[in-house]
């Protein structure tokens, strides 16, 4: 049963992975605040598909973390995940800290080569995301300290209203 619901799990990522980077025929791109709608159609499909999304760039304009959110097509179910750089310490896990709220321990699902993955689920914690101001990340890169993402949360709650 556990081997069942990992397979399933591993399948639901793949969706997710396959939505958030849909490749659209045709895009328009419109910004809430610090958030960035993209629509666009698949070309095989004919149906409009959005996500919001979020980039965190270094000093040098390269971007170091991305929180993208989906709502999936066949029932609406609302998917996010946060795409951090890879090399990190992996069983440390990622410390998810809303404002001035405690901070929790989240796993990451899966690294690829874009970078380590985290999916973000629960009614609960998109709630708090959609109030909160800052989203921060701590991850621990191999045999260092922690390090701390910063994504803004501002405009979220509007832009999840637009999926």
């Amino acid at each position: 049963m556990k081997k069942r619901l990992s397979c399933f799990s591993s399948l639901l990522t793949l969706l997710f992975l396959s939505i958030s980077s849909l490749s659209l025929a045709a895009t328009e791109t419109t910004s809430i605040r610090d958030w960035q709608i993209i629509c666009g159609t698949q070309e095989n499909v004919q149906e409009k598909r959005c996500l919001a999304r979020h980039a965190v760039t270094n000093d040098e304009g390269g971007v170091i973390g991305v929180f993208t959110a989906v709502r999936k097509p066949n029932d609406g179910q609302l998917m996010m995940e946060i795409v951090v750089p890879l090399m990190l310490d992996l069983e440390a896990q990622a410390l998810l800290q809303i404002d001035d709220q405690p901070a929790v321990k989240k796993g990451f699902k899966f690294c690829s080569k874009s970078g380590c993955h985290l999916l973000l689920e629960g009614d609960d914690l998109f709630e708090k995301l959609k109030q909160g101001g800052d989203l921060k990340v701590g991850v621990t890169p191999l045999r260092n300290q922690i390090t701390h993402i910063t994504f803004s949360l501002r405009g979220l709650s509007a832009a999840l209203q637009s999926l």
